[in-house]
């Protein structure tokens, strides 16, 4: 395989032309790498669902259910992120471990605050990483200090996919990502599913993941048969949507996302820690939702899609 100056595959061949490719691309024989017993040559992975802001914490605080991870773990983390050197260093971390791990392309959620999420932009650019990058929204059950109010929400929401876009680079996209339905209102939801067709922009969230956010949705909203039904009536399902984890969606949930277009990143070590059920991935499949595999740093606890499942 012959890699340009620009980083692009310019040709394939077998080992019985190696002398004619080099010729042909005038490249010296020490400028050939050679794979070594037990390494091997793939495309970049894809991680379809990773916390930004949770690196710091990876490998650690599996002790406790979903809900009270959250406040013990996560939410400080995220906020933490108000301190902008502290922010750029972590995610030049961060991104630095996936592009040696191989993944060249993340989905990654930020924090709340709108700073943050704009270093967390920069740094995938100049560090060379694909992204779909989304600033966190969550104006409802949240700790006092790590809550916005709708309004705010939106505009921030919007003024950080304004800053993504105006990067004009095609290796990064901005990604509407109301955290899940407790943290949400019905104002918020409604107000960024308008935000990602004004945009025609991806939307991420967590759907079905555990049995205690399941049931804080249901007596949230009483009226709605599931998780994927409350997405749906907001206008969050579509066929830019990754929805994570879903380990407790129904099939009549499977088929509605099916006709949405909508995919699931399953995450198999954070089902495992903080989940209460095994993701079917071949039932899924066969009622013809998308599924890709994600990290979930840090409910997962590595960084590595090759240990992620």
């Amino acid at each position: 395989m012959v890699i340009d100056s620009h980083g692009r595959i310019a040709k394939i061949a077998d080992g019985d032309s190696e002398a004619e490719v080099l010729a042909q691309f005038d490249i010296e024989a020490s400028g050939v790498k050679r794979l070594q017993t037990g390494q091997f040559m793939v495309p970049g992975f894809v991680d379809t669902h990773v916390h930004a802001p949770q690196y710091k914490f990876t490998g650690t605080g599996t002790d406790m259910p979903l809900m009270e991870w959250l406040k013990q773990y996560t939410f400080p983390a995220e906020e933490s992120c108000k301190d902008l050197d502290s922010a750029q260093y972590r995610y030049d971390l961060l991104i630095k471990r996936f592009l040696f791990n191989g993944t060249t392309t993340a989905m990654y959620h930020g924090s709340l605050h709108l700073a943050p999420n704009k270093v967390l932009v920069d740094r995938i650019l100049a560090l060379g990483q694909r992204a779909v990058v989304g600033k966190v929204n969550m104006d409802c059950e949240s700790p006092d200090t790590y809550v916005e109010e709708t309004a705010d929400g939106l505009r921030e929401a919007e003024e950080f996919v304004q800053y993504t876009i105006a990067k004009a680079c095609s290796r990064i996209q901005p990604c509407i990502t109301p955290r899940f339905i407790p943290t949400c209102t019905p104002a918020l939801m409604k107000g960024l599913a308008a935000l990602a067709r004004k945009y025609n922009i991806h939307i991420q969230s967590h759907i079905s993941e555990c049995c205690g956010a399941v049931s804080f949705v249901k007596e949230q909203h009483p009226n709605y048969a599931s998780d994927a039904a409350v997405f749906d009536d907001m206008g969050l399902l579509t066929d830019k949507t990754v929805m994570a984890h879903g380990t407790l969606l129904s099939d009549s949930d499977f088929r509605l996302l099916a006709a949405k277009g909508t995919a699931v990143a399953h995450c198999p070590l954070s089902n495992f820690f903080l989940g209460d059920a095994c993701f079917r991935v071949n039932h899924a499949l066969s009622l013809g939702v998308k599924v890709g595999l994600g990290t979930d740093v840090a409910g997962g606890i590595s960084p590595s899609m090759l240990t992620a499942q």
